[in-house]
């Protein structure tokens, strides 16, 4: 691709993450300090963006600068990479899946998720089980010393933080979507809440056991929804079960001719990218997922039963 289609494909990319009505050679105006003809220049590839325009553009607007690398290229990647180590880093992160989430919605895209974890949109969904997840992410960030939900949720970062992951949920609640499950799943949120039971953080037992009555209503949701083969908003929805181990959590968005890979790194960061050789390789290996895997979306009754149960059953002994 030559350097002038490659510079208005990524502008145009830019375009696709702006609200509708707001006028993009104002705002690369404003953003690069240029005249508004030097903005259209810009626009039409006739004056060729620097790096550091180019760079200030990724920044802003979350737009990969492997959309200026040859995107067939194999031996060479670039990554985003979303490191959060603060609170003002968590809230960015979360504004980072609301926009991309509203621009998959907006071009009625799909999602895929591979997940080795209960994927993030579920912990989103609830009231006590949200808290916990916060707590659990601001402990991750900074040191808090115990999990008391009142206490939380009546605190102004909560109410902030809440609103944003309410908007992120009803987002992915209305986006067709294709999730890769195991038995072991729902493992890594059973040992954690496991963990903060034995390192002595639930001040009150009575919090543990309404997290678990929402885990378990969660299961009933999930299990509605694969039955159903869709979600409450009415967007398609499958569910597959792995027998096999999956090797990471891989969340895979398209729309239009744009794909793009996130990849779970540590506890919460992650590192994406748009590079194609790359999202085509992980499709294929997310295809053979698939076909080595039972859609239980369509399958027998008793198979699918059977891992919902399963799910409920480690609940329960947790409960115990």
């Amino acid at each position: 691709m030559q350097a002038r289609s490659i510079q208005i494909s990524f502008l145009e990319k830019v375009r696709e993450q702006i609200p509708g009505g707001i006028s993009l050679v104002n705002e690369l105006s404003e953003l690069l300090n240029i005249s508004i003809d030097s903005a259209y220049r810009r626009l039409r590839g006739d004056t060729d963006l620097s790096f550091e325009e180019a760079v200030l553009i990724s920044n802003k607007y979350g737009i990969s600068l492997d959309l200026f690398a040859n995107t067939k290229t194999k031996g060479l990647i670039l990554f985003n990479y979303e490191s959060i180590s603060s609170r003002e880093s968590f809230i960015a992160y979360l504004k980072g899946i609301q926009r991309e989430l509203e621009i998959i919605k907006a071009h009625n895209g799909s999602l895929i998720y591979q997940a080795t974890v209960l994927p993030f949109f579920y912990t989103l969904g609830s009231e006590y089980f949200t808290v916990f997840k916060y707590f659990t992410w601001c402990r991750y960030i900074q040191n808090i010393d115990a999990f008391q939900i009142a206490k939380i949720e009546q605190s102004e970062d909560y109410l902030y933080t809440k609103d944003l992951l309410n908007k992120i949920y009803r987002l992915y609640d209305q986006i067709d979507s294709v999730e890769v499950w195991t038995e072991e799943t729902i493992d890594s949120t059973i040992t954690q809440l496991k963990y903060y039971v034995d390192l002595g953080l639930f001040n009150d037992k009575k919090d543990l056991q309404i997290i678990c009555e929402e885990l378990k209503r969660l299961i009933v949701v999930l299990h509605k929804q694969t039955v159903e083969k869709k979600k409450a908003s009415g967007a398609s929805y499958e569910l597959y079960m792995s027998e096999l181990g999956l090797d990471n959590t891989y969340i895979v968005t398209r729309y239009n001719n744009t794909c793009r890979v996130y990849i779970r790194h540590l506890f919460m960061n992650t590192i994406s990218t748009s590079n194609e050789s790359f999202c085509e390789e992980q499709m294929a290996n997310i295809q053979s997922t698939l076909q080595k895997s039972s859609l239980l979306s369509g399958a027998s009754e008793k198979q699918r039963s059977n891992f919902f149960k399963k799910m409920t059953q480690k609940i329960d002994e947790l409960m115990a």
